[in-house]
């Protein structure tokens, strides 16, 4: 493996003082065809063993510094989005001979 600064990549300036994020449990509606999240919703055809993710964009304006993203805590999309979509594929692993197709939805 070569060092990311032998390779030009420019090292991270973030340290590790501060609080962190707290991140409060995920809510989802579970049913046999699938789950829906506020920002990602997973439709299972086990007939055709497949599983299509859609992924919502954020309605509104969302944080723009790091301080406001800090602010806003994890239900903001850029925190809740990623959040649902691990857990969504995690939930996958439990669906036997299922194939992942994904749609963006604007």
């Amino acid at each position: 493996m070569v060092p990311a600064q032998d390779v030009g990549i420019p090292r991270a300036t973030r340290t590790a003082t501060g609080e962190g994020m707290a991140l409060t449990p995920l809510t989802a509606q579970r049913t046999e065809q699938g789950t829906a999240y506020s920002y990602v919703t997973v439709a299972v055809d086990t007939s055709r063993r497949l599983a299509e993710i859609t992924m919502k964009a954020p309605a509104g304006p969302t944080p723009e510094t790091p301080e406001a993203l800090r602010a806003a805590g994890c239900a903001q999309w850029h925190v809740a989005a990623w959040r649902e979509l691990d857990d969504a594929l995690l939930l996958l692993d439990d669906v036997d001979g299922v194939a992942v197709s994904g749609a963006h939805d604007r």
